[in-house]
């Protein structure tokens, strides 16, 4: 990972960042000279990541929030007033079906893959358009765009996240702040791993057998890391992405190809 200085002057909050996605982005935007909180639902976690970022040399602070909390994310807010790169990383899958999901599964899904990125976009969004300036990146999946089934309050979230990023770009572009999707596809993280364990159980797999498939079937003949995404978040945190603004940005090594 080359530190190139190009967010110096920044500050960044990523959600969910105490490991896999989030932790790789945290990572690469403090390489960049960004100020980088580091927020999860474990703060425990959270600070230790952050501790690690400061014996490198960044500037780095875990601190606990609990997205699909309006009020957590507000007290989140308060101890850091002056954030102008925010990333909405925080998410959770669970296996449903269509017949049989209960309305449970449906809401918690829903509270923080798709409110978590609103209650943050509003808390954090107001001193963005004051300074004119700022980057809101969402997470959202391969599966915005297609489906392999059992996975549809998922799907459903994260297909929603990508009309959040379209509307809120149109509506903050014009105060300097770009609002972006980036699209993972099968990158080992450890949510990855835990849908291939349930998946070789539930088909009668060979245990492993199942990355190899999805491996094989990528263009790229390898699965994702948290880094390829990470990459792909740094450069829309940059001063001359800044006309890249509404996109859906798939990050997949070739297994799909679309918008």
């Amino acid at each position: 990972m080359s530190e190139n200085g190009t967010l110096a002057g920044r500050t960044a909050l990523v959600t969910g960042a105490a490991q896999g996605i989030g932790l790789a982005i945290a990572r690469r935007l403090a390489a960049d000279g960004a100020a980088v909180v580091i927020a999860d639902l474990d703060e425990a976690r959270a600070e230790a990541q952050a501790e690690q970022l400061r014996r490198r040399g960044h500037s780095a602070t875990g601190a606990q929030v609990d997205v699909s909390s309006r009020a957590s994310v507000e007290a989140l807010g308060a101890r850091f007033p002056a954030v102008n790169i925010l990333v909405n990383n925080a998410g959770i899958y669970a296996q449903t079906n269509i017949l049989d999901a209960p309305e449970s599964v449906w809401r918690r899904t829903f509270e923080i893959n798709l409110f978590g990125p609103i209650h943050c976009i509003q808390v954090f969004g107001k001193a963005m358009v004051a300074a004119g300036w700022g980057r809101i990146i969402n997470l959202g999946s391969l599966l915005s765009v297609t489906a392999f089934g059992e996975d549809l309050a998922y799907v459903a979230s994260k297909t929603a996240v990508t009309g959040l990023t379209r509307t809120a770009a149109a509506e903050l572009a014009r105060h300097g702040v770009t609002v972006n999707t980036i699209c993972p596809g099968n990158i080992m993280t450890d949510m990855m791993r835990e849908v291939a364990i349930k998946v070789e159980a539930r088909d009668g797999l060979e245990p492993g057998s199942f990355l190899v498939s999805r491996a094989n079937e990528i263009p790229a003949k390898r699965l994702g890391e948290p880094e390829d995404i990470a990459a792909m978040a740094a450069f829309l945190c940059r001063d001359d992405a800044g006309y890249v603004n509404g996109q859906s940005l798939h990050v997949n090594g070739g297994l799909h190809f679309g918008s």
